[in-house]
């Protein structure tokens, strides 16, 4: 078998780049919201703390607006986290194993999605003020951040090689994936001022993670299997 590159096509490139563009277009001119604080009055102090805030925003983020929002940030932010997995696919039908790939890895963090964001309303609704559902998501990001099972899980989703099933090592993938990723995934949720500011500094940082740029990160591999 040839060896493979570590960068995908450029054509396969600049397509996960204008989904990016696209992406954060909808963002920023509100095509698409979590809506998580949707059950604030005007004054940002919660009209139903508790578990009734939890209930009623349950009932004002329908599933698929919800599922919808997390769609659109899932192309906004991770675009830049495929070039490495994407490379390593076998050059024969590389676009169509492509495909492949992105349907496991997007049905994995869409499963993931779910957790996340119901965690992050769920934290939103409960936690009394509008700062402290960023800050112990934050902890929290910071604890998984240095523990070893947040490195095995970054080890396995940046060493991954693909093998002949693309959809299965794009299920594979993402499973790591949202293993070394899931904490700061979740930190933007919990942020509705300067959500989106948040998001573009988690891109970045999972970007630099993944590329080694960190101090922390394993070396990348020379080449794949």
């Amino acid at each position: 078998m040839p060896a493979t590159s570590a960068f995908p096509p450029r054509r396969l490139r600049h397509g996960l780049l204008l989904a990016s563009l696209a992406a954060w277009a909808v963002l920023l001119t509100g095509g698409a919201w979590l809506n998580l604080p949707a059950y604030c009055g005007a004054s940002a102090r919660f009209v139903a703390p508790g578990w009734a805030g939890l209930e009623l925003a349950l009932v004002l983020n329908p599933p698929g607006g919800l599922a919808a929002a997390w769609l659109v940030m899932l192309l906004a932010m991770m675009p830049p986290l495929l070039d490495r997995p994407l490379g390593s696919l076998p050059e024969c039908r590389r676009l169509r194993a492509a495909a492949l790939f992105l349907l496991g890895y997007a049905a994995v963090w869409m499963a993931a999605g779910a957790m996340l964001v119901l965690l992050a309303i769920g934290l939103r609704a409960v936690l009394p003020g509008p700062g402290a559902a960023p800050a112990v998501a934050m902890l929290a990001a910071a604890a998984w951040q240095v523990s070893p099972w947040k490195q095995h899980c970054l080890n396995r989703c940046r060493d991954l090689a693909a093998d002949r099933d693309a959809l299965r090592f794009g299920l594979a993938h993402g499973g790591w994936c949202v293993g070394a990723s899931w904490a700061l995934m979740a930190l933007p949720l919990t942020i509705e001022s300067g959500h989106y500011a948040a998001m573009a500094l988690v891109t970045l940082f999972l970007a630099a993670e993944r590329q080694g740029h960190l101090p922390w990160s394993p070396r990348l591999s020379r080449a794949a299997p």
